[in-house]
């Protein structure tokens, strides 16, 4: 039957359409941003409804994880079910869902509520289910990931001894149904460049910082950018740079002493991050031997995020391909080409896939939508990944 009204959705998609609704944009984009909490409020209200224990695990104040239990059989063992609540940032937005074509469109209804939606409704079917000998399942529905990543540290801290348990973990984001097992990591650096002030009118007088940054940019574009590009890793590329942000000066008509750019820098699979924060050093202090008036330096990194890095051969990727393929014959095994939670657990060598419905493509933007048909499939292929066990 095709979708085009609040009375033709079912119990999964009606959830999708009430978490879209809530404007839940990450509160570290902008101080108009709404934040988490009553995502986070109406998640925990709809899983005491659905008598699913839960708690709310507080990450910083008005923002806290969800995180339930379903009790398996098995208790020695343990899988994850993560994803996340909160949406990126733009101006404008419009949290009222439009259902058109068989697909729902709003802020997140890809990124990810998607995810979150389904996971909330295959805790509520497993709580239901007590004949099956399924290992335990946690879930938490994080807060920040888009920025900061605040939720899933905190997590990971207060919930030491029961990821002791951990066997494998699925992370919901979308990958159109394909099994995601690797993806780079972020390292976010900010870099400062110094002069003089001096008017305008005689800039011979002053050290333009602006000029000195334009120094900086230029060589790690020749050095660095073009070294990367040569530098191919077999699993995930190379390693990119990309400038986001520049800020300088005070008025035109001051030769201006401060600039900043702020830097991501992906990195792959074999890398640290003091070994790429070190490429950075060394251009600096190249150009601090070459020319006089050069002053920069390195704040610390405002933020990195791990790689995450599972063997294609790992036994649970083969179980979850397996069951994606019973429901989407196109599944594949992937590489992602952005970071997410996971990378977390591939610290605490956890098997780790990410795997969800939508299209990454139409993410963070305001026509952003997922599909009914995905977002039923995935259901179905979560459910069966856990009773494969």
């Amino acid at each position: 039957m095709k979708k085009n009204n609040l009375a033709s959705l079912n119990k999964l998609e009606r959830l999708l359409y009430d978490l879209v609704s809530i404007n839940s944009t990450n509160p570290e984009y902008s101080k108009n941003a709404a934040g988490e909490k009553e995502i986070g409020d109406f998640i925990y209200d709809y899983f005491k409804k659905n008598n699913v224990d839960c708690i709310k695990e507080r990450v910083t104040k008005d923002r806290n994880n969800i995180v339930a239990k379903i009790d398996g059989s098995n208790s020695k063992n343990s899988i994850l079910m993560h994803s996340h609540m909160d949406t990126v940032y733009l101006e404008n937005m419009n949290f009222v869902p439009k259902i058109i074509d068989d697909k729902i469109f709003g802020p997140g209804s890809a990124d990810d509520k998607a995810s979150l939606a389904t996971m909330i409704n295959l805790m509520i079917d497993l709580s239901r289910n007590k004949n099956d000998t399924r290992p335990t399942v946690l879930f938490v529905a994080a807060v920040g990931e888009e920025l900061g990543h605040a939720g899933i540290r905190k997590f990971i801290k207060d919930f030491e001894n029961d990821l002791k348990k951990l066997i494998f973990s699925i992370i919901g984001e979308p990958t159109n149904l394909n099994i995601g097992i690797k993806h780079k990591g972020t390292l976010r650096l900010k870099i400062n460049t110094m002069g003089k002030s001096a008017h305008g009118s005689t800039p011979k007088e002053g050290i333009n910082a602006i000029y000195n940054m334009e120094k900086l940019i230029n060589r790690l574009r020749t050095k660095l950018v073009m070294g990367y590009n040569k530098k191919i890793n077999n699993n995930l590329d190379n390693p990119t740079i990309n400038i986001g942000i520049i800020n300088g000066g005070t008025a035109f008509n001051i030769v201006p002493d401060f600039c900043s750019i702020e830097v991501d820098r992906r990195v792959i699979s074999g890398e640290t991050f003091e070994y790429a924060i070190n490429d950075f050093k060394k251009i600096i202090q190249e150009l601090n031997e070459e020319e006089n008036d050069f002053f920069a330096e390195i704040e610390k990194p405002l933020d990195s995020i791990p790689y995450l890095d599972t063997d294609k051969n790992e036994k649970f990727v083969k179980i979850s391909h397996k069951s994606a393929l019973k429901f989407e014959q196109n599944a594949e095994i992937i590489n992602l080409p952005y970071t997410t939670d996971g990378g977390f657990l591939t610290n605490l060598k956890v098997p780790t896939i990410v795997l969800g419905p939508g299209d990454i493509k139409v993410c963070h933007q305001k026509n952003e939508y997922i599909s009914f048909d995905q977002l039923n499939l995935a259901l179905k292929i979560y459910e069966d990944i856990i009773l494969s066990f």
